[in-house]
Parts: C-alpha cells; structure tokens; sequence
C-alpha cells in the first residue's frame, strides 16, 4: 500500500480547487482564515421556507427579502450534518457520504495500476462520483443553475475542529479511509502513521479514528435591494443505519437499539423515547414486535433509517421565517418518529406536513423510519 501521509497532499491539492461549475437551512456567514463563521443578517429576511424531507430525498424552496436600499452580497452557507461513524456490519454502509474515501481509494488505485504486473486497472474516477450522494447537491436562484464551494473539516468527538492539526501532520481527513471499507486499513501496513494518530490521542481503544467530517456547501450570494429572491437545494441525504429489535414489548424500554455510532469509542445512547413516540406509534410498534409464533421468547429485530436536518441555521436571518412548511415523505410502509414545535398531520399521500406563521428554529431535526418489512 502507498504512503497515506503522501496520498493526503494529493487529495489536498485537489481539495484547495473543489469547486463545482454548475451545482441544512441557508445562513449568513463570512470566512475567516479559510474557516466558515455563521453571521446574522439585519436586511435580509425569509419570507417563506418549505422543507421536504424524505429518506432518498430532500428539497428547499425559500424566499428571501432585501429590505434595504442597497444591494446586498454575502457569503451564505448550506452546513449537513456530520457524517457518521460506523462500526460493525460495514458492508451494509458504503461510505458513499465521503467524497474524501473515494479521492483517497482512486488515487491508490491509480498508484498501484502503474506497479509491474499490476492485475487490475483503477475504476474510472467519473464512475466512483456516480456514488457519493453529496454529489447531486444543487442550487438554483430565481430559477437559474449556479455553483458552489465545499469546505470539508475534520470534527472530533468534543466538537472541535482538527483540520489543520490533521493536515499539519500529513494524516487523511477521510476517518473512512483510515479506518478501511471492505479491505485493509492503512494502519494495518503504516506502524507509524498509527503511532502517529496515537500520539495525538486521535484513536480509540479499539483503534478507530475518533473525528467525522463536516460538509459545508457555500457561496457568494447577491440580493438586490427591496426584491424577493427565491432560492431552491436539493441533494440526497445520508441516512444513519440502526437495527431495533425486542422481545413482545410492552413499554418503549422494551425496545434497544443496535448501534453503529460511537462517541470516543462508546456506542451512541438512543432511545425510542427520545423521539416523542405518540400513542399510534406505540400501538404500530407493539403490532410490529409481537411474537406470531408460541414463542415468547422470539426477538424480532427491523431495520431504522435516521435522517437528521440542521435547522437552526435558518434563525440567522432578519427576524423568524414568515411563512414555513415542513413536509416528511416516509418510505412505504414505515413508522415515522420523532419531535417537531408541532402536531404533523398525515395527508392524502401519506406525508406529515404541518405549516406554522413566524416560526424562529431552534433545534435540528432527527426522524426514524422503522421498516416494517425484513431487515
């Protein structure tokens, strides 16, 4: 295997000019020494959001307001979630997330085509990209296609940005490809690069990277003065993987999770009653995990999609959302659970939507869908 710490300038290099020619709540925010700072903006309002949530997809449609006599242009962000960090049955979980993974596992690729008899030719880069689901992010502003620059930054478990510690120690920010998908970990074959995350206390006991990335979509933006603009994203989301199995429950304590996410190496706690479980989700839940057999003993298990939403961006702009409109598109024959300000109602088309008058977020989103079907 080749040196990661040299792989790491490569993809750094490409890094630096990742901008993309035609392609969590907008924001306000300024760039400082190549970091993103949120800012709140005094003229610009939202006049109207409508966020539609599914597993597959997600789409945005705003409405933003210049209220003052002169033009305004600013840096806005678009920030996802963290990526995740999983454990255990990885061939269930590509890291299709991390644009990082496949730039590091492409150029290897390439490096190790070049070797004498080398047996096996590098998979095309225009394929691999077909992959990640970041890659169909796009925006459109009054109806026209613009582009947009990524930030990637290395977050650890407390929360603190490490790029530069990274970066300044020739070590990979994918914790994907330290860690190996379906194949070797670079710590397997480099001693002292595992040392190395070692020494700066970046590995967990069992020798997993301990920091995720952190996407941020941004760009330059221009409102022009007393004019509505309107803004349209849209990408497919990653959703988190969890199996939720019990034995006849009775109470939601009934329930556990199998977990794939760590923090410092210590399975993330979740519980089905953080998700305000309302009185219809008990009674589906409790239909779903009875035993049909004599056997009481039976532990029937199904599979949870987790999809998360950073909302509270969307409280940086001049005054609340005027006008908002959430919609939850569940997969067929799923469960939805979770906490909203407010009640959702099921429509016609079996989508949760609700529409609330000067809404200010102050919380992210986190859905589950249980699938009723077999894991």
């Amino acid at each position: 295997m080749n040196n990661p710490m040299k792989l790491n300038k490569v993809v750094l290099l490409f890094l630096l000019v990742y901008q993309v020619p035609l392609k969590a709540n907008d924001t306000m925010a300024t760039l400082a020494g190549g970091v993103i700072q949120y800012t709140r903006s005094p003229d610009i309002s939202m006049d109207y959001e409508a966020l539609t949530l599914s597993p597959k997809n997600i789409e945005i449609i705003y409405d933003f307001t210049n209220h003052s006599s002169h033009d305004v242009t600013s840096q806005v962000a678009f920030p996802l979630p963290l990526s995740p960090i999983t454990i255990g049955d990885t061939s269930r979980i590509y890291p299709v997330w991390d644009d990082l993974y496949h730039s590091y596992s492409y150029i290897h690729e390439v490096i190790e085509s070049t070797k004498e008899n080398a047996i096996q030719r590098p998979i095309p880069l225009r394929n691999r990209v077909l992959y990640p689901i970041f890659t169909d992010f796009s925006r459109t502003v009054n109806g026209e296609q613009y582009g947009y620059t990524v930030s990637v930054r290395a977050i650890n478990n407390y929360g603190k940005d490490i790029t530069n510690l990274l970066i300044n120690n020739d070590i990979p920010l994918s914790s994907t490809y330290i860690s190996g998908f379906m194949d070797e970990s670079p710590l397997d074959k480099e001693p002292k690069l595992k040392a190395k995350l070692q020494s700066l206390g970046l590995l967990d006991k069992k020798g997993n990277p301990l920091w995720q990335l952190a996407i941020i979509y941004h760009w330059q933006q221009s409102f022009a003065a007393k004019t509505t603009t309107q803004v349209t994203h849209h990408y497919t989301p990653h959703t988190g993987e969890h199996w939720l199995e019990a034995k006849n429950p009775t109470t939601l304590a009934d329930f556990q999770f199998v977990h794939r996410d760590e923090i410092n190496g210590v399975p993330e706690k979740k519980q089905l009653s953080n998700y305000c479980v309302t009185e219809q989700n008990k009674k589906e839940l409790f239909e779903l995990y009875t035993s049909k057999k004599d056997d009481k003993e039976t532990t029937i298990i199904h599979r949870v999609e987790e999809l998360r939403y950073i909302l509270s961006s969307g409280a940086n702009w001049r005054g609340p959302i005027k006008k908002f409109k959430l919609i939850i598109k569940p997969p067929a024959n799923a469960i939805l659970l979770g906490c909203f300000n407010a009640p959702l109602t099921v429509s016609q088309d079996n989508s949760y939507q609700v529409t609330l008058d000067n809404f200010k977020p102050t919380r992210d989103l986190d859905f589950l869908f249980v699938h009723r079907g077999n894991p």
